[in-house]
């Protein structure tokens, strides 16, 4: 599987998993960056687009798809630094998902979990894997 097929699959089980967080009413306010989207999620402060992004009625809820060359780069940990800035400050439920090949899910994991510690933030991460997942 290419990288860009791997990273297309992986942001659609970040969009499936926002499907689960928030009412079906809601989901056409999900914003994707995808070639076939219309309208590409805000970047941070730091300028950072997320490939997920989802903000309403005190509901945030950010998406990083990662491949396992890109989930330890000092890129991508800039990029999940910034994330979870913009969780924590967030007024409501905050999300971080960030979906990655099962080989990477561990040390996705705890790289997020020292993220957090280090930095004293407070909001919701879970690290998605590309197992069990029907994205069709």
């Amino acid at each position: 599987m290419s990288e860009s097929i791997q990273h297309i699959a992986l942001v659609r089980i970040l969009e499936h998993r926002a499907k689960e967080l928030i009412p079906k009413e809601l989901w056409t306010l999900i914003l994707l960056d995808t070639p076939e989207s219309k309208e590409a999620p805000p970047s941070t402060t730091e300028g950072y687009r997320p490939d997920l992004y989802f903000c309403f009625n005190k509901i945030l809820i950010v998406g990083e798809a990662k491949t396992s060359k890109d989930v330890e780069r000092t890129h991508s940990k800039a990029q999940y630094l910034s994330y979870l800035k913009k969780c924590s400050i967030f007024e409501g439920k905050a999300y971080l998902l960030l979906a990655v090949p099962w080989i990477e899910k561990i040390t996705a994991t705890n790289l997020l979990i020292q993220m957090k510690k280090c930095n004293q933030i407070n909001c919701n991460i879970e690290v998605l894997d590309n197992v069990g997942w029907d994205t069709k």
